[in-house]
């Protein structure tokens, strides 16, 4: 049995009864794989954070560091550039997306295969957040605390 509830921006959510309670990693990635339309994250204390989707400079602002994430790492070739919708599980237990993230391959090296096809167990060398309107700065500066307290050499 699948049950619907729609949250204020109008997103309809699938929740499985078994959603209903704390998820385990494994859930959160079934629960994401069953809502693609929705931008997910679970904190380190279990809480599911629906995130809107921002507005379209948001968007453009997101592609540019991307882009020169991309273009700067084709250059020094040191390992793989993500766009917000890579995950990655922290230590500390959330699951995070940054906007953009780059990761070294020696990093990588230590990710099998098949939890690269998940929310891999590792952390970025780098972040980048885009402060959108709908943001709180100091939820995102908190945020940026958590990777970098998790690992994150520079955001």
């Amino acid at each position: 049995m699948v049950s619907a509830t729609t949250i204020p921006d109008g997103f309809n959510v699938k929740l499985r009864p078994e959603y209903l309670r704390s998820m385990s990693a494994e859930e959160f990635f079934c629960f994401c794989q069953d809502n693609p339309q929705l931008r997910l994250e679970r904190s380190a204390e279990g809480e599911i954070i629906f995130m809107s989707p921002s507005g379209l400079d948001t968007g453009f602002a997101e592609g540019e560091i991307v882009g020169e994430l991309i273009q700067w790492n084709r250059q020094k070739q040191l390992g793989r550039v993500s766009s917000p919708s890579g995950g990655y599980t922290l230590p500390n237990g959330a699951i995070r997306a940054a906007d953009a993230s780059f990761i070294t391959f020696g990093r990588l090296e230590a990710v099998s295969a098949q939890d690269r096809k998940r929310f891999a167990p590792v952390v970025p060398n780098f972040v980048a957040e885009v402060v959108s309107p709908s943001d709180s700065l100091a939820d995102q500066q908190a945020k940026m605390d958590e990777w970098i307290q998790n690992g994150v050499e520079l955001g």
